[in-house]
C-alpha cells in the first residue's frame, strides 16, 4: 500500500494550495478531495495523472514507486556501451 494520501497533502501544502483549489482543478468537491488526503477513498488513476501534472512530478513519485520527483537525471550513468548521457549532450 502506498502513502499517496501523504504525498498529495505534502505537495499541496508545498504549493500553498487549499483543498478547495485542488478539488476545483480536479473537478470534484472539496469533501471528496479531503477523503483522498485522509485515505478514506482510493484516488482514481485519472486524478493521479492530473495531480502529477499539477505538481510537476511523475506518477511513480506520487505512487511511491520512485523517490525521484521529475526532471532529475544522473548524467554520468552509462547510456550505451560506456557512453554516458553527459557524453552525448556535450
Amino acid at each position: 500500500m502506498t502513502n499517496i494520501h501523504i504525498k498529495i497533502k505534502n505537495l499541496r501544502e508545498e504549493k500553498n494550495l487549499k483543498q478547495r483549489e485542488v478539488a476545483d482543478y480536479l473537478g470534484i468537491s472539496q469533501q471528496a478531495y479531503s477523503y483522498y488526503e485522509l485515505a478514506k477513498r482510493e484516488l482514481p488513476t485519472r486524478h493521479v495523472i492530473t495531480l502529477a501534472k499539477l505538481y510537476k512530478v511523475t506518477t511513480d513519485f506520487l505512487l511511491c514507486v520512485s523517490s525521484i520527483r521529475a526532471g532529475t537525471y544522473d548524467l554520468n550513468v552509462e547510456f550505451v556501451q560506456g557512453v554516458t548521457i553527459k557524453d552525448v549532450l556535450i
